[in-house]
């Protein structure tokens, strides 16, 4: 799979806790606000199933997924962030 792959979440799941890139369907409890298609940064829960860390929508539909990139310094050879 090259980097840039989009994973079908129909397919495939994160790791459990894991915090990846989502394009997402939903609308949030307080406002109503509603996503269509909208890139965010969801998590995956094998018992809870996709959330919103910083937003209450219910529920949340994730179709694709990538993995976030690792950040400078969890590569090695750079500083870490200040």
């Amino acid at each position: 799979m090259s980097k840039n792959e989009w994973i079908n979440a129909e397919v495939q799941k994160p790791l459990d806790g894991e915090t990846v890139l989502g394009i997402c369907w939903g609308r949030r409890k307080w406002d109503g606000c509603i996503l269509e298609g909208a890139y965010e940064f969801v998590e995956w829960s094998e018992a809870e199933g996709w959330a919103l860390p910083e937003f209450e929508y219910e529920p949340v539909e994730v179709r694709w997924w990538q993995p976030l990139p690792a950040a400078p310094w969890e590569r090695g050879g750079e500083d870490e962030a200040d």
